[in-house]
């Protein structure tokens, strides 16, 4: 029977590495998301005038 122990172990750590790897996934997706909004916001601050022309 320890080969099934090893099997066991062996299917959590797969199971526990693909969890890690799925909630790092969807982190860089929200923060790709996030992308467009911070170029807009930099955009629009870059073209709003700068002070008082004389």
């Amino acid at each position: 029977m320890p080969v099934v122990i090893e099997l066991t172990n062996t299917l959590r750590e797969m199971l526990i590495l693909s969890r890690l790897l799925q909630q790092l996934f969807n982190y860089k997706e929200s923060s790709y998301l996030a992308w467009p909004d911070n170029d807009a916001m930099m955009l629009a601050h870059a073209s709003l005038p700068r002070g008082r022309k004389k």
